[in-house]
């Protein structure tokens, strides 16, 4: 039932209307507004909000609880009717509480109780069946022309949403669906897979479609559109260059809850679990910067699927969905599929490595034979950053050299310390020291490990 199909302009003096009375109801029951308005059902968060605007109005109108006798009769109720005059009196409370408390629902209870009904009504209610999820995976494997890793991954990713809240946030995957070609079949798949697992139809996939500046807040009041459904879909989701989000994206997907700032200053706590599908056209190398890094399941689509009718796609993904067998233990089948979820990065930070190759003979021996001069602080002693950038300019190329100029710098300062005092240089003859002890003050065994640490 809707709130807004409630009678709310039937009252008399001697009755309320039909809404100020279920209100009323409720506040005899010691309940909140959260409790009242959770009774009713609701399409959208603006929907929310033009409720509580509804019932604000029929409460401050109400002639029943105007009227002085019914005021003596039951002081709480006179208490009730001043509590929202206030809000409606108040500059800007008659905007401000109904859209911040239509935006807590949503994006809380509300939100969460309306998708747990459609999810146990579509698949939580399928006892799985091994022979049924086995017929599944042939078929798919032959339709999409994809690996038996690559169901492992899919079911891994099934298991994981299906969980919910019982799943371990530190084993959780994001899902990368990826391929070259076009008409491979990897949208669509993304596509019934979120609706799927979201208790819902096709046709409502704009409705789960979200970005990463959404996600991760990076838009004034945006709120996360994951604490609102079991797994949202983002196409083309990395940035070129990941670098300053790459980190923060990692830690958000093995999070469960954050902070959402709304207009007039007030925020809330959202809950969700950050269940990802992306597609690309773009293999999942080119993003990522770890040299390994589990954190995702990548599919390639790299065949053309064979002919089917989009609701015969649906019910193929509904049927593997449904049929997913039930894991015992998380821990078990994490260590199962963490060999076929380890990615190599192309983009990966790189401080590391130059920080071993800033000690090795061939770098070493070059500042070695620097010739310093006598005054500690002449200008030949003064060596900058870019000294070292054009060393590394010589072996990966210039652009790539002041591309990765802050890597560089981060190296410089774990293996020979900050510049020197506020300055914007090192001092030589302290770069010279630092070489010697390098040198001189390193066992054998410990120079042999970082020669091995050399990652080619």
């Amino acid at each position: 039932m809707k709130l807004t199909s409630i009678k709310s302009t039937n009252s008399t003096p001697n009755m309320p209307s039909d809404l100020v009375g279920k209100f009323l109801d409720n506040e005899n029951d010691c309940k909140t507004l959260t409790d009242f308005l959770m009774k009713f059902e609701y399409e959208s968060r603006e929907d929310i909000e033009r409720s509580i605007k509804v019932l604000c109005m029929a409460i401050v109108n109400d002639k029943y609880l105007t009227n002085k006798q019914t005021q003596q009769a039951c002081p709480q109720y006179k208490i009730v009717h001043q509590r929202f005059v206030d809000i409606l009196r108040s500059s800007g409370q008659c905007d401000k509480f109904p859209y911040l408390r239509a935006s807590e629902l949503w994006h809380g209870e509300y939100g969460r109780k309306r998708l747990n009904k459609r999810v146990i009504r579509l698949l939580q209610d399928y006892k799985p069946n091994g022979m049924e999820y086995s017929m599944m995976c042939g078929k798919i494997m032959d339709i999409y022309g994809i690996s038996f890793a690559d169901i492992r991954k899919l079911t891994y990713f099934v298991q994981q949403v299906r969980a919910g809240e019982a799943f371990p946030p530190s084993l959780r995957r994001m899902l990368y669906l990826w391929g070259e070609r076009k008409k491979t079949g990897k949208t669509t798949t993304a596509s019934c897979l979120v609706t799927i697992l979201n208790g819902d139809t096709l046709s409502n996939i704009a409705q789960y479609s979200t970005t990463l500046t959404n996600e991760m807040q990076i838009r004034a009041f945006a709120v996360p559109l994951i604490a609102t459904c079991n797994v949202a879909l983002m196409d083309e989701c990395f940035y070129a260059d990941m670098g300053k989000t790459y980190s923060d994206f990692k830690r958000f997907i093995t999070s469960t809850n954050g902070r959402a700032r709304l207009p007039y200053g007030q925020e809330f706590e959202w809950k969700g679990c950050p269940n990802y599908v992306a597609t690309s056209n773009d293999p999942l190398k080119t993003f990522i910067k770890d040299w390994d890094d589990r954190r995702y399941l990548s599919v390639h689509f790299d065949h053309q699927p064979q002919q089917m009718s989009l609701d015969e796609v649906y019910d193929l993904w509904l049927s593997f969905c449904r049929n997913v067998p039930e894991v015992c233990d998380w821990r078990e089948a994490a260590a199962e599929i963490e060999g076929m979820s380890e990615e190599t990065g192309e983009r990966m930070e790189r401080s590391e490595e130059f920080a071993i190759e800033l000690q090795q003979p061939v770098f070493t021996d070059t500042v070695m034979k620097m010739t310093a001069a006598v005054s500690r602080f002449a200008a030949r002693n003064k060596i900058t950053l870019k000294f070292f950038v054009d060393y590394f300019a010589q072996t990966i190329g210039a652009a790539e050299a002041q591309k990765r100029r802050g890597e560089i710098e981060k190296a410089v300062v774990r293996v020979f310390g900050e510049r020197y005092s506020t300055s914007n240089y090192w001092l030589l003859p302290d770069l010279q020291t630092k070489v010697h002890e390098m040198i001189y003050n390193t066992p054998e065994t410990e120079r042999v490990e970082n020669t091995e640490k050399l990652p080619f």
